[in-house]
């Protein structure tokens, strides 16, 4: 005796608004940049052409793209192995933590509920070249004789 499977379109109508809302935050988003890198699409002016591969071809025979590449693997890579060994190494002290742990943990958490545009905001504010804080604060310890650029002076990034 053969078993007929009955298709369920109640599950199809619960599921659908979450399968348009990823096909436009998502999958939208990455089409439509594949297309406009194959074009002169500027951010001011509302004109383009379509040149296909050639942006590719200028940025791969560019010898700064490939400097600027290998600084974004390392610092990819280096800022992964610190986080890693930072949340390790406070997860196993917070374990062996008895008294009040519970208070550690939502403390430790706070950060990560930051979302990254504050702190992308608070590190160019702190290391600003005119007003600040860093900068200042070492020329007024002595460290530096006038204020260093953190943010605009490429040798300051990583020596490569």
């Amino acid at each position: 005796m053969k078993r007929k499977v009955k298709f369920d379109y109640a599950r199809w109508v619960f599921v659908l608004p979450a399968l348009i809302i990823v096909g436009v935050l998502l999958v939208y988003p990455i089409f439509s940049s594949l297309y406009y890198s194959m074009t002169t699409k500027h951010l001011i002016k509302p004109a383009y052409d379509f040149i296909g591969l050639a942006n590719y071809k200028a940025v791969l025979t560019d010898a700064s793209f490939f400097k600027a590449f290998l600084a974004s693997v390392l610092w990819t890579v280096v800022s992964l192995f610190g986080q890693i060994f930072i949340g390790f190494t406070t997860a196993l002290a917070i374990n062996r933590v008895k008294f009040a742990k519970g208070i550690y943990r939502t403390l430790l958490i706070i950060p990560w509920a930051f979302p990254s545009i504050v702190i992308a905001l608070s590190w160019k504010w702190i290391l600003n070249g005119v007003s600040g804080f860093l900068p200042n604060l070492l020329v007024q310890l002595g460290i530096c004789d006038t204020l260093p650029q953190f943010l605009s002076d490429s040798s300051m990034v990583f020596i490569l």
